[in-house]
């Protein structure tokens, strides 16, 4: 009988209450642990008190992964500086950790989720100094996102590091596209390659928890970054030619723009709108609160842009969104529609078309009985592609092939 592996998955999320990297990043230690391996996932914070987290029975109930926290819990700044020393503490704690864990023979691999090679350079040290197989996970082309900006230089050469670099000194890289998947093994065609779509979890209860006040209400629900690649300008813009039609109707924003000078920009776009008043930003919102508002809506959006950067990604709401059962409307961006079908468990509107995005609204309100049976084949079709479950064997052989690749 061969020995468990022993793995970290390292993030730079904020866990359990976290945004959708941080959803990821914990599925993918869910499957490693369905695999018989011992795995934690290791953050710089924890996203609640640590006095919460009182034994595993709790983390169970919770739906928690194990997790390490490197930082003091619930930790909280907006001086840049110290950030930047919080970035480095959790760098050394991150290093010495691998040393010590391998030193005792308890550590056979770490896999680094979406990293900044310069922030993480000293725990890529540490991997290849300790004989740690090393593990790159790619959701992303981060350099198409800072390919405009002339500020964030060090994020610009992480990212540019990240593509380029890392990949030469890893045993294996898992990637969440097929467009990711060819980029890197035309750049790398030695080192295995993991393709690991959107992940979720279907043995968790369905929950009725709605908050719609007035039941006549049609609720449209966006949750997202709100970044070129989400296509809320045409998203806003779609949704006021169908309030024109449902005046009863009210799209919810819920979301954390990645910069924080983009609170202000949002407010105006809404603000410019013929509907503004249908429309209400609600900020980031917690997993339960996110929970109740997808519940209590009638249609969720995914409607990603054209750009370069959405091409090469994958909608992590899509999965999450497909299990409550409500119609969504998305767009042919990237994989989509390698695992959805127009109609038949999808309903997909025109990416960057406000009058598509509006006109789907229609159909939907006007069809909603038809719209909850393509709802219901696309939680079939999102259990089948995505379930975490269903992918736990394929992982398994890949991280013992990246141990062996060594």
């Amino acid at each position: 009988m061969s020995q468990p592996k022993y793995g970290f998955v390292f993030a730079t999320v904020k866990y359990p209450e976290g945004d959708a990297a941080s959803e990821r990043a914990a599925m993918i230690v869910k499957m490693l642990r369905a695999s018989g391996h011992i795995a934690y996932l290791v953050v710089p914070h924890s996203a609640i008190k640590k006095k919460q987290i009182v034994s595993h029975e709790h983390l169970k109930e919770k739906k928690i992964v194990p997790y390490l926290v490197l930082l003091s819990d619930y930790m909280r700044t907006k001086f840049a500086a110290f950030q930047f020393f919080q970035t480095i503490a959790f760098i050394i704690k991150a290093a010495g950790l691998i040393v010590y864990r391998s030193r005792q023979k308890k550590l056979n691999y770490v896999i680094l989720y979406s990293p900044d090679t310069l922030e993480y350079l000293l725990v890529i040290l540490a991997c290849k100094i300790r004989g740690v197989t090393l593990i790159l996970e790619a959701c992303e082309r981060m350099t198409l996102y800072y390919k405009d900006e002339r500020k964030n230089v060090l994020r610009k050469a992480g990212s540019w590091l990240t593509e380029n670099l890392t990949p030469k000194v890893s045993e294996g890289i898992i990637v969440i596209s097929t467009l990711l998947q060819k980029y890197y093994s035309e750049r790398n065609p030695h080192i295995p390659i993991l393709l690991l779509p959107i992940l979720v979890d279907s043995s968790k209860p369905d929950q009725t928890l709605s908050d719609r006040v007035n039941p006549s209400e049609i609720r449209v629900l966006y949750s997202g970054t709100f970044g070129e690649k989400d296509g809320v300008q045409y998203i806003l813009k779609g949704f006021c030619l169908f309030n024109k039609i449902y005046s009863s109707s009210r799209l919810i924003l819920t979301g954390k723009p990645v910069h924080a000078d983009q609170f202000a920009s949002i407010q105006s776009l809404i603000e410019k709108q013929d509907c503004s008043a249908a429309i209400e930003y609600r900020g980031f919102v917690s997993r339960k609160e996110l929970a109740v508002l997808q519940d209590s809506s009638s249609m969720l959006l995914v409607c990603r842009t054209k750009s370069d950067f959405a091409k090469y990604g994958f909608p992590w709401k899509l999965g999450e969104y497909c299990l409550t059962g409500k119609p969504i409307i998305a767009t042919r961006v990237g994989d989509i529609d390698l695992y959805f079908q127009a109609e038949i468990d999808i309903v997909f509107a025109e990416s960057e078309d406000s009058e598509s995005i509006g006109k789907k609204m229609l159909f939907i309100a006007e069809n909603y009985d038809k719209a909850l049976l393509i709802a219901k084949k696309s939680k079939e079709s999102c259990i089948k592609f995505f379930d975490y479950t269903n992918h736990c064997e394929a992982m398994d052989r890949f991280i013992h092939t990246c141990i062996k690749e060594q």
